[in-house]
């Protein structure tokens, strides 16, 4: 099923849930900037709120080793341009 931003801005049907992923740059200590995360969740009725967590019981783990290494491969190839 393919979305637009709009269709998922609408979306608020009972039994189904919704999520966003952000990427947040903001100044660090001089010469440096952090790059963070943040995934949320907005569930509709109880059922969706059980599905996704039984959902996220068995999938976070890996979304935060996943998380992990797509931040140290931004992180790789950020210091190797800032070198050239």
């Amino acid at each position: 099923m393919e979305l637009t931003a709009d269709d998922f801005t609408r979306l608020v049907r009972s039994g189904y849930a919704k999520a966003a992923w952000n990427f947040r740059v903001r100044t660090g200590s001089p010469g440096s900037t952090v790059l963070s995360t943040e995934t949320r969740i907005k569930g509709f009725g109880p059922s969706a709120l059980r599905a996704f967590r039984m959902y996220w019981s068995l999938v976070g783990p890996f979304s935060g080793l996943m998380r992990k290494a797509i931040l140290k491969k931004v992180k790789t190839e950020a210091e190797l341009q800032a070198k050239s």
